[in-house]
């Protein structure tokens, strides 16, 4: 009904005397249920159409006319409707709500005691390694989680026994376990001096120098972050960064410089570039050595 009364309101924009005369002999509405009819009737002698004013009544009142009298509307065969009531609060809510109020914390729970910000909770992806058409009923749907085709034929829907619905569960808790294990695991040399701090955590090689050198035998590490904060006449008091960065090879080539900007990144990309100009280091050899 909604979707007649919304047609209906468009005719006065797209028809005009003629166009309703050519309209209402060839229109066919046959997918419109029998209580659209009332809706059309309706809204052409109350609506839209009739409260025009008096210059423009005629084309539209034969436009009423010829809908109401020459449109062949019938009701379709058959009709389905089916009603959706979530019955839970966690299917009437969003998964964005929901992982809301899961990890919710406040500003004064997260201040009690300490240690506390350590162990807030994290966002997990619940879809990452589930297959469409996997369920906990262990349905086999040809095309989705199992082959369309099996020696030629077109595989038919089937259903795993119970054994091995409770394996293919166990196999996947299993992999999702590894995966966060994975995320949590660090290679000793890159986690840095503690989890917290930024000192001892390795950089990587220095970037390609302006003439396309390279230097992937050497290393940079991150000596020192500092918080540095000054008063100006501008800004009040001003936040900066200081990093110490050490560049080296193991070889015997080392150098190190620390920067001060407003981001610790640019302090980080500026100290290594100052590092590499302030190590002298000379290949002999295939080995590098310090010149005083």
């Amino acid at each position: 009904m909604a979707t007649a009364v919304r047609a209906v309101g468009c005719l006065p924009v797209l028809c005009s005397g003629t166009a309703g005369h050519l309209l209402g002999r060839q229109c066919s509405l046959n997918t419109l249920p029998a209580a659209s009819i009332l809706a059309w009737k309706s809204v052409l002698g109350n609506g839209h159409l009739s409260s025009l004013g008096t210059r423009d009544t005629h084309p539209y009142a034969s436009l009423s006319r010829a809908l109401q009298t020459q449109c062949c509307i019938s009701s379709p065969s058959h009709l389905m409707s089916q009603q959706y009531r979530p019955y839970s609060f966690f299917t009437k809510s969003t998964a964005d709500e929901l992982w809301k109020g899961a990890l919710a914390e406040t500003g004064a729970g997260a201040k009690k005691g300490r240690g506390k910000r350590t162990k807030k909770k994290k966002r997990k992806d619940l879809n990452r390694g589930q297959i469409i058409g996997e369920g906990r009923y262990g349905f086999l749907w040809p095309g989705l989680n199992v082959p369309l085709m099996k020696n030629g034929a077109v595989q038919t829907i089937a259903q795993r026994s119970k054994e091995e619905q409770e394996k293919v569960e166990a196999d996947m808790i299993q992999q999702r376990e590894e995966w966060d294990r994975k995320k949590k695991m660090k290679v000793k040399r890159e986690r840095g001096w503690s989890g917290n701090s930024w000192g001892g955590i390795s950089l990587g090689p220095p970037d390609p120098g302006p003439c396309g050198e390279t230097y992937e035998d050497f290393d940079t590490r991150i000596l020192e972050v500092r918080n540095v904060f000054t008063m100006t006449a501008e800004e009040g008091r001003k936040k900066s960064i200081r990093v110490l960065v050490a560049v080296g090879n193991g070889k015997g080539a080392a150098g190190e410089w620390g920067v001060m900007a407003s981001q610790w990144r640019w302090c980080a990309g500026k100290g290594v570039a100052r590092a590499m100009l302030w190590s002298p280091w000379a290949h002999a050899a295939g080995r590098t050595f310090s010149i005083d």
